[in-house]
């Protein structure tokens, strides 16, 4: 049976009298449309959320909320790039590796994880959220211990496609879990600090591979093969900790009392979406991909992932053989990489929120990038190359600036988990085709490597300052309608919490 928007089929007209917009409410609300947390909403529709209780709700939800988060990103950062540092560790000569095999140790997380994303998108919205995030976590740690009983390079590959399945939950699972707790101007600081964790995973990462590497005389076995152990045991214990500590939505946070439950419903309800609702729906399916911004996302994904894919399997590799250091030097030096994310994060968290202008900030980003990138290409100067190298951590601003437009952009729960899929896949694409721009004939420069990817983040910039006239254009076209006539758009009572996309709902604005 085809499913119709009740939204849809009067989208187009006028509405006479309150009463109407009332019966659309009542509709939804029967046809289990509404959001998960339309009663509380209801419940709490006479509290003021003062400034005060505002800040005492965002830092209460930031203590119980962001250490979780912020441990969970910096591991599956660290389990992710692992084959980078196996790399210089030993790995090719222990498994025996064809000439190109180890690049499609990369090319098969991607490739896995660009599968697994709608499915796992589906299961994230069906069942159990914290469930079904936990179990990934878990399943991907188990997997990651594997990783050091494989005997050869087609051993390995599997083990990173089974990693690549589990690991595609946790970004779209991030994703909602930021529209849930915070206001549409907290989310991009919020996702930006989470997603700079990506560094910390780099510094940890790192310095672990570095200390195996240097005592690996004391162990029984290779020390790579520890590297996975340790790295995969870690997540196994924090995705229990998932488990139990991180509610399924704010109307069940067991931290807050009450009251703070009621005031957090309408400390969201600016947003213009709720927590979400279990219900797929067709027709906001087909909306996201008729939204230019779904696409805009997806040119981003793939153009911006192709240098970060190759740089995730040959940083280390890229710092040994092309710019000079030793296996260990490449370790300890690659760890300015993360610190650069880290800070990058903070200060345009910071920037962004102050100013509310997070697409500029991550088109600025995007272009600090693109420059870093000319650094590692053309110069023959090894400081400049790694002054480029050191630069390039910016891109994750404009990752970050993607995922908090979806976040607060596209409304609508199925819609917002089908867009955030969709750019996923797109996402993995380019980071499938990274690794293969690192050939072995070109060793030890890598040329057209770099040159590659100079090229796709031109593109990427020119892609996010699109964004920003598609959004400043909407935003005007929809002031200029209720400018010249105020019941061009009534919205239905409790709007905010029935499930409404950004289409749907014209009291929607789109970020800046």
């Amino acid at each position: 049976m085809t499913e119709a928007s009740p939204v849809k089929e009067i989208k187009n007209e006028k509405y006479s009298s309150l009463a109407a917009v009332r019966q659309v409410s009542s509709d939804l609300e029967e046809a289990s449309d509404v959001d998960e947390a339309f009663q509380l909403n209801l419940e709490s529709k006479e509290l003021v959320v003062t400034e005060e209780i505002n800040k005492n709700l965002l830092r209460k939800v930031d203590l119980y909320i962001q250490p979780m988060i912020w441990a969970l990103y910096t591991l599956q950062y660290m389990d992710k790039v692992t084959n980078s540092y196996a790399g210089v560790m030993g790995i090719q000569k222990d498994l025996h590796f064809a000439p190109n095999e180890f690049s499609w140790l990369g090319t098969a997380f991607y490739l896995a994880y660009l599968g697994a994303e709608f499915p796992i998108s589906q299961l994230l919205q069906r069942f159990s959220f914290v469930k079904t995030l936990s179990a990934c976590i878990v399943i991907w740690g188990v997997v990651l211990c594997a990783h050091a009983g494989t005997k050869n390079g087609a051993g390995i590959i599997t083990a990173r496609v089974l990693l690549g399945i589990f690991e595609s939950s946790i970004t779209p699972g991030f994703v909602i879990l930021t529209s849930q707790w915070y206001k549409k101007e907290e989310h991009f600081a919020r996702i930006a600090y989470w997603f700079s964790c990506n560094g910390l995973g780099g510094i940890l990462g790192g310095s672990i591979a570095y200390g195996l590497a240097h005592h690996s005389d004391s162990y029984t076995i290779e020390p790579w093969k520890v590297l996975f152990i340790v790295t995969g045991l870690i997540s196994v214990i924090f995705g229990g900790f998932f488990y139990f500590y991180i509610p399924e939505n704010p109307s069940k946070a067991w931290f807050l009392t009450e009251e703070e439950r009621l005031f957090q419903v309408q400390r969201i309800k600016g947003n213009q979406q709720g927590y979400g609702s279990r219900k797929f729906k067709w027709h906001q399916f087909r909306e996201a991909f008729r939204d230019p911004r779904t696409w805009i996302y997806i040119i981003w994904g793939l153009t911006a992932q192709i240098p970060n894919g190759g740089l995730g399997s040959f940083s280390s590799i890229l710092l040994n053989k092309t710019l000079g250091y030793s296996p260990q030097q490449s370790l300890l030096v690659g760890l300015g990489n993360g610190a650069v994310q880290i800070a990058s994060g903070i200060i345009t968290g910071y920037i962004a929120t102050k100013t509310g202008k997070r697409v500029i900030v991550g088109a600025v980003s995007c272009s600090i990038t693109l420059l870093a990138t000319c650094l590692l290409a053309f110069p023959s100067s090894t400081k400049v190359r790694l002054a480029g190298y050191y630069l390039i951590p910016f891109y994750a601003i404009g990752m970050v600036t993607i995922l908090a437009s979806i976040t607060s952009d596209a409304a609508g729960h199925t819609k917002k988990l089908t867009v955030s899929a969709a750019f996923l896949v797109s996402y993995c694409i380019g980071n499938v085709i990274g690794p293969q721009t690192f050939r072995a004939s070109d060793a030890p420069e890598y040329r057209p490597a770099r040159v590659t990817m100079v090229a796709c983040l031109a593109v990427a910039t020119t892609d996010l300052f699109l964004l920003l006239l598609i959004n400043v254009r909407e935003n005007k076209k929809r002031d200029k309608m209720f400018a010249e006539d105020p019941t061009w758009y009534v919205s239905p009572d409790n709007a905010e919490f029935l499930d409404l996309t950004d289409f749907e709902n014209k009291n929607f604005r789109y970020s800046l």
